[in-house]
């Protein structure tokens, strides 16, 4: 998106993270960065605006998961048996292949934005690959 590019999220319930109950109002973000919030609404959008309707919705800043491990296998809605330690290792015995790794890594990261986490700190791999940097420069990419 063009840094001028403006998003105008409209009639959503708008929640800041602060302990305040969400309130009616307006977010407007321009590139990659949150340029107002108008309480109670009414916004004018321009010739141009990406008008996003929120209404019955949710708009809060992204979530952080601070440990996470997007190399693990077993994830919502795909559930490796094999995978439960400390208890069955197995998994260990039949490690993927790199890029098997990294297509892991990509559902788990897809997943967690999928839910509302913008940002995760990936707490360590199961293997000496970097995959998840090849996933980072893969998200910084576009892809």
């Amino acid at each position: 998106m063009p840094d001028d590019q403006r998003i105008v999220f409209i009639n959503g319930a708008v929640f800041d993270g602060s302990g305040s109950p969400p309130v009616p109002a307006d977010v407007i973000v321009r590139g990659s960065v949150i340029e107002s919030v108008v309480a109670g609404g009414g916004t004018e959008t321009r010739p141009g605006d990406q008008v996003v309707d929120c209404a019955g919705l949710t708009v809060m800043p992204g979530l952080v998961d601070s440990h996470s491990h997007l190399t693990f296998p077993s994830a919502l809605g795909h559930i490796d048996p094999s995978f439960n330690p400390p208890l069955d290792v197995s998994f260990f015995h039949h490690m993927p292949t790199p890029d098997e790794h990294l297509q892991i890594a990509r559902r788990n990261a897809l997943i967690m934005l999928d839910h509302g986490f913008t940002s995760v700190y990936s707490a360590g791999s199961l293997t000496p690959v970097p995959t998840e940097v090849f996933l980072r420069d893969q998200i910084a990419a576009g892809d």
